[in-house]
């Protein structure tokens, strides 16, 4: 006997599951603005970064993040 609804539910979440647009960012502007950071553009774009960082490597922490993307930082 076969859930047709059941089936299909469960292949949206594996669909969203692996959707990195849904990842909660670990970095935000705040923590950005905390470490010295003026309020502007050029904080978006490093949000961007620390998003796109997050989803190559899983395993650095907010910090880790933080630290290759902020000016002056490991890059």
């Amino acid at each position: 006997w076969e859930h047709r609804t059941s089936e299909r539910m469960l292949e949206y979440a594996e669909k969203f599951e692996n959707d990195e647009s849904l990842a909660e960012p670990m970095v935000l502007g705040r923590d950005l603005l905390a470490k010295g950071m003026k309020p502007g553009p050029e904080v978006g774009k490093l949000l961007k970064k620390a998003l796109d960082l997050q989803y190559e490597d899983s395993t650095l922490s907010k910090e880790d993040l933080i630290n290759h993307v902020m000016p002056g930082g490991e890059a």
